[in-house]
């Protein structure tokens, strides 16, 4: 969060952020900056990940754009609210890491774009936002494009475009679907890469020169790369693809929801497609929904799972699956059990 430019102290955060009692932006904005006598900026990552209601609306609009280009994010979808009165924003001119789609919620708007050559023609591409401090938009060559707007208006630029916000000091509430350009596969490999070194030699063995470094390091790198750690790595990054694929590409997703199915549940698929069993390397099955995971050996098998997934498209009893999949009685237990992660996991609801 930025008040008046400057990124606000951790310690001062708390009694900052939107209470149960700000019925709006307006409200917001009345109780942190009274009067209106400062900037400010609140910034709320991932959005998507604190309501499954908002989490499937975003993600429906997230599809509906993806589609008309064919494929989704290289480096995952995310969605980002922005709370802010300002004149110029405090971040100046920046580029990002993602293709933007900017929602004006309230308030107005006004986005200032330059292509990437404008400034730092020469700097190599770059994995991380790049924040320009100087020049300011005062001072800054003209913007080749110019987007504003207020209530109702959409706006897009590449990840390529430098860019800079501006306003008019009215409390504004936007919405930014984030398409991200780059991935993170490596920087898992690299995690792995460190967990195995420092459980097999010891964090110790960092501390020391530089030639034990790159002992340690390519001593990692060789187990990593053994048939047992280089299999559990790819089971990895083949569960998190998929997982992904399920939850449309996006990075972030609401967490599992507690609570168990019983018996006496009727329930209902909310997204019936959402829903995979994929067998892993070892051979362990595994049951995949909106971005969560879940291992599911000695439960039904794959193809009841599915029969049972495609008969929630209309409400059902869980006490009479098993006889309506055919089903042994003691396969009961086994339905309420799959029932419950496909509930927790967001799949199904309760009717």
């Amino acid at each position: 969060m930025f008040r008046d430019d400057q990124v606000l102290n951790g310690s001062f955060l708390q009694s900052s952020l939107p209470a149960r009692s700000d019925r709006n932006v307006a409200d917001y904005a009345a109780r942190i900056n009274p009067g209106g006598r400062g900037s400010f900026a609140l910034t709320v990552n991932s959005l998507q990940q604190f309501d499954w209601s908002a989490w499937r609306s975003l993600r429906a609009t997230a599809e509906s754009l993806t589609s008309l280009v064919g494929h989704g994010a290289v480096g995952g979808t995310d969605c980002h609210a922005i709370a802010s009165a300002y004149g110029e924003a405090p971040t100046r001119i920046h580029r990002d890491t993602a293709d933007v789609v900017t929602y004006v919620v309230t308030g107005f708007k006004r986005f200032h774009l330059w292509s990437r050559e404008t400034f730092r023609p020469d700097e190599a591409a770059s994995f991380a936002q790049v924040n320009l401090d100087e020049p300011t938009l005062a001072s800054a060559p003209p913007a080749e494009h110019v987007l504003e707007g207020g209530p109702g208006s959409v706006f897009f630029w590449p990840s390529s475009y430098w860019h800079c916000a501006e306003s008019d000091w009215s409390n504004t509430l936007t919405l930014h679907l984030a398409f991200y350009d780059s991935t993170d596969v490596w920087r898992s490999i690299i995690r792995e890469m460190q967990r195995i070194g420092e459980s097999r030699f010891g964090t110790s063995r960092y501390a020391q020169d530089e030639t034990a470094q790159r002992i340690a390091s390519e001593q990692a790198l060789e187990l990593l790369i053994s048939p047992g750690p280089a299999d559990a790595v790819r089971q990895k990054l083949e569960l998190r693809s998929i997982a992904r694929t399920t939850a449309s590409n996006f990075s972030v997703v609401p967490p599992v929801i507690p609570g168990r199915v019983r018996g006496s549940d009727v329930v209902q698929a909310t997204e019936p497609s959402r829903c995979l069993v994929t067998t892993a390397r070892d051979g362990h099955r595994f049951l995949v929904a909106n971005g969560h995971v879940a291992r599911v050996d000695g439960y039904l098998d794959a193809a009841a799972i599915a029969d049972y997934v495609d008969r929630l498209r209309s409400p059902q009893l869980i006490e009479d699956v098993p006889r309506d999949l055919g089903l042994a009685c003691d396969s009961a237990a086994e339905v309420r059990a799959i029932s419950t992660i496909l509930y927790q996991f967001g799949a199904i609801e309760r009717v």
